[in-house]
């Protein structure tokens, strides 16, 4: 499948530049920013996981169909 962050996954879902985390922590906390580094990357990992069995799904439904209707075309 690829990384997650390429044409036609779900760009809406990046995680916020290190920019601007710093900015809304306002103090600019190393610990803080360190652990909202790593939750993006949870959950850039989750939502890849999430991505991709998506895809597996419909594809595993799509071959589903197709051999239902072979099936009744015989």
């Amino acid at each position: 499948m690829g990384p997650l962050f390429q044409s036609g996954q779900p760009y809406a879902l990046l995680p916020m530049g290190e920019e601007l985390i710093r900015l809304w922590l306002n103090a600019g906390d190393v610990r803080s920013l360190k652990q909202i580094k790593a939750a993006v990357s949870v959950n850039k990992e989750l939502l890849q996981f999430y991505w991709e069995l998506g895809v597996d799904i419909i594809e595993q439904q799509k071959e589903s169909i197709l051999s239902l209707n072979r099936v009744e075309s015989q």
